[in-house]
């Protein structure tokens, strides 16, 4: 095979060189290459076929020959899949940092552009399974769906058919289908999967302490963020679980290849995979919950080294990165609802202005909905608990009607 390398000359400057054998196939995404002696996993997107060339007759011609430059990777028959919409150069680095430490940033996002990508990956770590209570089939009828949203539904289960994270389905299991819009204008389909839920054994798995997660980053310096490319996409399920999640459509009946959102085992599998991906890095400068990956270190070197070990254990294990959400190497940092920098965490701002700017609570259904929100940065405010307590009495049984609270 050929692979796509940086050149020796310049780390930025990446072209097809080889060919490489192919020692053994690790996953559905990377192989082993035996590159002058050593061994290394490489990711199939650095991957393309070697085609040796044959020998021809040679013909007797007068020519002239004109000299042009060839870009790196234009070498004739070379194969190029469809780009990604976003890529390495797409990576946040703090702009204020100096000019050799964001070049040599830059240099290790070269080295594992591969994994720098809005496509998500494939993991070979784990496989969502599930055992059902019931061996009976849960089916549910499909939600009407407005005739505005007619269209992106379609379009959203061609991109899903075509991205092999769906396939068509003859499962008895049927759960219906919602279509939510994103702040960004693109689409989400969502499934109801409630029944199914309700017939499903739970697996344990605790999530990351928060508290501790932020204790930790007390003398830190340098923080970045990385988030994967559609983390639940990145978790393949077992053949056979995999008519337990059909749902049905307008447009046909399908079931999912991978871990959709909806599951209530989906947070458990996918931080056992978290753990089972930073566990054996060991490197107290790496924190995560859930999607969200936080490099914290008190120096650069350490923080730069940290960067390439994750980046190369995400190729390792099959998993990308979405290159517009990194943030690199910046010494203030939002992260998990909070602004992040050396010895000093406070409420992000944006949160607190959606406070502000919250309607008054009509009902106890309103009441509840503030003080949760309010809760979530209780450890900010003094005595927080009294304060909210009125708030609290105002939604307990017996407490006035709906109607009362608005007085």
């Amino acid at each position: 095979v050929m692979l796509l390398l940086p050149s020796g000359s310049n780390k930025l400057e990446i072209g097809w060189q080889g060919p490489y054998s192919v020692v053994e196939k690790v996953s559905r995404t990377n192989y082993k290459i035996s590159k002058r002696g050593k061994l290394k996993v490489f990711h199939i997107n650095l991957l393309r076929k070697y085609f040796e060339r044959t020998e021809t007759t040679p013909v007797h011609l007068m020519t002239l020959a004109v000299a042009t430059e060839v870009e790196c990777g234009e070498a004739a028959g070379v194969e190029y899949p469809l780009q990604p919409r976003e890529t390495a150069q797409d990576v946040e680095i703090n702009p204020i940092l100096l000019d050799s430490q964001q070049q040599r940033i830059r240099e290790v996002l070269t080295a594992h552009s591969a994994v720098l990508t809005d496509k998500p990956g494939r993991t070979s770590l784990v496989e969502f399974d599930m055992k059902l209570t019931s061996t009976e089939p849960v089916r549910q009828r499909c939600y009407p769906i407005p005739y505005a949203k007619e269209e992106a539904l379609q379009a959203e289960i061609a991109h899903l058919l075509q991205e092999g994270i769906i396939s068509p389905s003859e499962s008895p299991y049927s759960a219906s289908v919602v279509l939510l819009r994103k702040p960004s204008g693109e689409h989400r389909l969502c499934i109801d999967y409630r029944q199914l839920n309700g017939v499903t054994e739970f697996q344990a798995e605790p999530l990351p302490d928060q508290g501790q997660l932020f204790f930790r980053l007390s003398k830190a310096k340098y923080f970045s963020k990385i988030d994967l490319s559609k983390g639940y996409y990145q978790i393949p399920v077992k053949e056979e679980v995999r008519p337990y999640l059909a749902f049905s459509t307008p447009q046909g009946h399908y079931e999912f290849n991978v871990l959709p959102f909806g599951l209530s085992n989906a947070p458990s599998v996918f931080t056992r995979m978290m753990r089972m991906l930073l566990g054996p890095l060991k490197r107290p400068t790496l924190q995560h919950f859930m999607d969200d990956i936080l490099i914290a270190s008190e120096h650069f070197e350490e923080h730069l080294n940290t960067l390439d070990t994750l980046l190369g254990r995400l190729a390792e294990v099959g998993l990308t990165a979405r290159p517009s959400k990194c943030k690199l190497a910046f010494g203030q940092l939002e992260f998990l609802g909070h602004t992040i920098s050396q010895g000093y965490m406070c409420p992000e701002q944006k949160n607190v202005d959606k406070l502000h700017k919250a309607p008054r609570p009509k009902t106890k259904k309103d009441v509840r909905s503030f003080v949760s929100l309010c809760g979530f940065y209780q450890k900010y405010i003094q005595d927080f608990n009294t304060i909210a307590s009125p708030l609290t009495d105002a939604t307990k049984k017996g407490s006035p009607r709906d109607g009362a609270l608005v007085s």
